[in-house]
């Protein structure tokens, strides 16, 4: 895998988080206006990238492959829990932050940095399996992620109509797709095509202009966030590689999986802490810290490949 690639891409991303910081500070993204574009990314223009993944070029995979990155996505979703038990006894989280360290821990950047990431080294095939990926993500915050962050279980926490959102239906209808071979109209596949293409600029500025609330200054005071991102997006990724090269021998899914894996902290939990209590600029500062060092962290770990 050539690194400069994936670095130019990183680099590319960053600027674009790095711009939007700027039109956040110049108040051309409100807030809110900054709410309402993450709602469309999430529920439009992503879903919109998983279907297109299928329709405007075949992925090249088998349902055998299928099956295993979803069993592969079932597995890391149970793992990284743990993980975030062992990273909150190693950096010393104090007892009000477990929970939300084991949530970052957890859930990482999938759909507003992986897709781009994946499609940028992989293409429309990395798309879709990384799809399922994030398939498994939304089962697992809409379930676990709730319990986690609110401490409540049961239909007191978990919701099914949150479950039945755009990203899982995309992925379930990109499958059903792929697997009968559905023939699409060309003016759907063009639409979802072109609505698709939005997703990593307007990720991106989404990102920049939600940190740009916070003072730079604050950010990098939260000393704890350092270690925890080496630990979280170099060691942990690296851990994930020498326990599933011994039984992977797609060399694409197994690196799809790890990089994965080395994202930074989900977007997502800066909303899950403002909904269930927990420090939200705390969350953004991690989002903040852990998306600056995925630019040299990804490139690190695309190495291995």
């Amino acid at each position: 895998m050539n690194i400069m690639v994936v670095f130019n891409q990183m680099m590319c991303l960053f600027l674009m988080i790095a711009l939007g910081y700027g039109v956040g500070k110049w108040g051309i993204i409100s807030p809110q206006m900054s709410g309402g574009l993450s709602s469309m990314v999430v529920k439009i223009t992503c879903p919109m990238m998983v279907l297109s993944s299928v329709m405007t070029a075949k992925p090249e995979g088998t349902m055998q492959e299928i099956f295993m990155v979803f069993v592969l996505s079932i597995g890391l979703y149970i793992i990284f829990p743990f993980l975030g038990l062992l990273l909150n006894f190693v950096v010393r989280t104090p007892k009000k932050d477990k929970r939300l360290y084991i949530f970052m821990t957890t859930f990482s950047n999938v759909a507003f940095m992986g897709f781009p990431v994946i499609n940028a080294i992989y293409g429309e095939t990395g798309v879709f399996f990384t799809a399922i990926f994030n398939l498994t993500f939304n089962l697992f915050v809409f379930t676990f992620g709730v319990v986690l962050m609110s401490g409540k279980s049961g239909k007191e926490g978990i919701s099914i109509k949150s479950l039945l959102n755009p990203g899982i239906l995309a992925a379930l209808a990109a499958i059903v797709i792929f697997a009968l071979q559905i023939p699409v109209p060309t003016i759907i596949t063009t639409v979802c095509s072109s609505v698709g293409s939005m997703t990593t600029p307007l990720a991106m500025l989404v990102i920049g202009s939600s940190l740009s609330t916070i003072p730079l200054k604050e950010v990098f005071s939260e000393l704890r966030l350092y270690p925890y991102t080496i630990l979280k997006q170099g060691v942990a990724p690296v851990f994930i590689w020498f326990i599933f090269k011994n039984f992977i021998t797609n060399p694409m899914i197994l690196a799809i999986t790890v990089i994965v894996s080395a994202m930074p902290v989900a977007a997502t939990t800066v909303m899950f802490s403002k909904e269930y209590g927990q420090d939200d600029v705390k969350a953004a500062k991690a989002v903040f810290i852990t998306t600056l060092f995925s630019i040299i962290t990804i490139p690190a770990i695309t190495m291995l490949f």
